[in-house]
């Protein structure tokens, strides 16, 4: 065991020799417990014991992240027993992978196969955000490579390595002596690095490379196949003459027949990449910016659209057809973005010999019978764990559905089937209901015809009709039951019914009939004096329900809004889009002050408790996910034993959850022969 101290406040700290991190040629990181890693140096020179109390005292660590990146920057040195500096905590890089493990898409699908191409642009943004913070504190990294860049499935930025990076106190320098050729700028290349000053246009080359590979599956920039006489030069050679293959020059270059397309990035983005990479070759100060990418990368993530095939490509508004089902065919079926995961290829059982001889017998039933005990035991402590059977309460297959739980009590309403013996704990009615919805907006609800069987418009609250699910996005009766609203997709608006008077008081939202500008979520405020609208461009707006008006506009870092609700006796909106992310949003200010989820929570259906405290997430990995909306807390999470989740409604006391999918109703279905299924979940917690 190592024996330390802290330096502030002389606490003791033993660090485990095995809980290592990582190791270096100058020491050896190691996790130090409370998310924290240790640095010991194997011989600290008295330049990095100043260099080091320099970051400390110019610098805090929480001034370097927010909820998007962090700096692995110290926090307090160590000193051993003779009170010597021998290195220094910082924060740990939890559940991080190097940013090569994303931008590989062999890597990527074996580990994360739902890293999205916008995950991609989001990681990128980050980096940029992250280097943006350091030059804005007067730091140049100088040795900006993709080791020292690590990674969440959330798409958070860490950068490690710090106490290598250049640092001025006062009239002391103290140089990053380091740097890897195939990311420096061309004034750097074949320099000695030991006593030039880092500049942060040297940086922002870096960053660019980095971008460069982030979005193009990580190819290096200069890569290309070259078409001049004798060898290929170097990469280093290719940077310090400018041959970026995918410029209009004249070069001995063209890019891979297998690599990306330039044209897949963002137009903003290529002018970017030709501006860094060609127009400054001579000239390192018009060079982009940190700033400059977070804003364009911003702006690219933001103009992504879904794919029609594969809602899991995403790619620029400025292309006509999508990039990666050309792609996946390019590369024989292998897509870099699929829209589920490949189940493991079974491994070839070998045949059973006939004549075995006794002790050969003996022995394959002992070891059957290991085998059998230990599968059981995995059942066993898996069922113990995850806790999957005990929530089903039951299940029911219908053919026409409209679900609907009533105000004051947990019943749930099946219009074609009288059966009142389907869940337990569940009535098949609702007592009569004060508001009575007008034939007018009833039939609105339900286009398809005013089916007398479907006569659930005297309960409280119409959630889901499968017949029309395709064609209607949202319904929504306010708080206190004075409006009623829902999503109009032949003009793209809202309509706002008065429901004493049964008639439509204003449309809501854009009416030019722009697809990018459709409604996709609507909910009411608590005190039902605002409600709040989702666009499919990635836009919020809220508008006040007397008079109509329009009060915020917010551009979200979402390309679409799936769901939304209201918080904290509406001081908060909480909402979440194509990216896994559900953010927590000031309806005052339209600032950000909190997100949660996972990259596996871009899923097919979301439901938010009555309270709006609980958000249940079916996502694609086919687990039932339920957040605590003000923390992030997951309160319950199980797997759904079923098809694709369709639908998700809590009851009224959020201890109940129906689950809605499509299963087939005969073993020959034909397409009218899927059936809506129901299952209902316990979910008290």
């Amino acid at each position: 065991m190592l024996k330390l101290r802290c330096v502030s406040d002389r606490r003791p700290l033993t660090l485990n020799p095995k809980a290592t991190l990582g190791e270096g040629g100058e020491g050896t990181v190691f996790a130090a417990g409370n998310r924290l890693a240790a640095k010991i140096y194997r011989n600290p020179s008295e330049a990095t014991q100043r260099k080091l109390k320099a970051m400390l005292a110019k610098t805090s660590a929480n001034s370097l992240a927010n909820q998007d990146v962090s700096i692995a920057w110290p926090l307090d040195l160590l000193i051993d027993e003779a009170d010597q500096i021998v290195g220094f905590l910082m924060p740990q890089a939890l559940a991080s992978r190097p940013i090569v493990d994303y931008y590989n898409p062999k890597t990527r699908l074996g580990f994360s196969p739902f890293f999205s191409y916008r995950d991609l642009h989001r990681t990128a943004r980050n980096l940029a955000a992250a280097l943006e913070k350091l030059h804005a504190q007067g730091y140049v990294v100088g040795d900006l490579n993709e080791s020292n860049i690590l990674v969440t499935q959330s798409a958070h930025v860490t950068l490690v390595d710090a106490d290598s990076i250049q640092v001025i106190d006062g009239e002391t320098l103290y140089h990053c002596r380091v740097g890897k050729a195939e990311f420096m700028p061309p004034e750097l290349q074949g320099q000695s690095l030991s006593t030039i000053t880092r500049t942060t246009e040297q940086d922002n080359f870096a960053l660019a490379i980095l971008i460069f590979q982030t979005l193009m599956e990580g190819s290096h920039p200069y890569a290309g196949i070259y078409t001049g006489e004798g060898e290929p030069p170097s990469l280093s050679a290719r940077i310090g003459v400018g041959h970026f293959p995918y410029s209009d020059q004249p070069i001995p270059y063209r890019p891979s027949p297998l690599a990306l397309p330039f044209t897949i990035l963002h137009p903003k983005l290529q002018a970017f990449f030709q501006s860094c990479f060609v127009d400054s070759q001579e000239s390192p100060q018009n060079r982009p910016t940190a700033a400059h990418w977070r804003e364009a990368l911003t702006i690219a993530e933001q103009d992504l659209r879904p794919c029609t095939v594969n809602p899991r490509h995403t790619y620029g508004s400025h292309l006509e057809s999508c990039p990666w089902c050309y792609r996946k065919a390019l590369l024989k079926d292998r897509d870099p973005f699929p829209e589920k995961q490949d189940p493991p290829k079974s491994e070839p059982v070998a045949a059973t010999p006939k004549n075995l001889p006794m002790f050969g017998i003996l022995s394959s039933i002992f070891l059957v019978c290991i085998i059998f005990i230990l599968v059981i035991g995995q059942f066993v402590a898996r069922s113990k764990t995850s806790k999957l059977d005990p929530y089903l309460l039951g299940s029911v297959k219908v053919e026409k559905l409209t679900i609907s739980f009533c105000k004051d009590r947990n019943r749930v309403s099946f219009p074609e089937n009288t059966n009142s013996l389907l869940f337990k704990g569940f009535a098949t009615d609702c007592p009569p209901s004060p508001l009575k919805l007008s034939e007018s907006i009833y039939d609105h609800i339900y286009p398809q015809g005013n089916d007398s069987s479907l006569s659930s418009q005297n309960s409280e609250l119409v959630l889901l009709n499968h017949q029309v699910l395709s064609t209607l996005r949202g319904n929504s009766l306010s708080p206190n039951g004075l409006y009623f609203a829902s999503i109009d997709e032949s003009y793209g608006d809202v309509q706002l019914y008065d429901t004493r008077s049964n008639t439509v008081l204003r449309h809501l939202g854009d009416t030019d009939n722009d697809s990018d500008n459709d409604i996709s979520a609507i909910a009411f405020s608590p005190d039902s004096t605002i409600l709040a609208v989702g666009q499919f461009d990635g836009v919020i707006k809220f508008f006040r329900t007397d008079s109509g008006r329009l009060i915020l506009e917010k551009r979200t870092l979402e390309s679409y809004i799936l769901g939304l609700n209201f918080i904290d006796h509406g001081k908060v909106l909480c909402f979440s889009g194509g990216t896994g992310t559900y953010r927590l949003m000031s309806v005052q200010t339209g600032k950000t002050i909190g997100m949660f989820g996972t990259v596996y929570d871009r899923g097919s259906g979301t439901a938010f408790s009555p309270d709006g405290n609980k958000v249940a997430i079916a996502t694609f990995d086919h687990n039932i996910r339920i957040y605590i909306t003000k923390t992030g807390e997951v309160v319950n999470n199980f797997m759904f034993n079923g098809q694709s989740p369709t639908v998700l409604a809590f009851s009224q006391d959020s201890h109940k959850l129906v689950v809605g999918d499509y299963v087939q109703n005969s073993k020959k279905p034909k397409v009218e022969d899927w059936v809506q299924r129901l299952s209902v979940y316990n979910v008290k917690r």
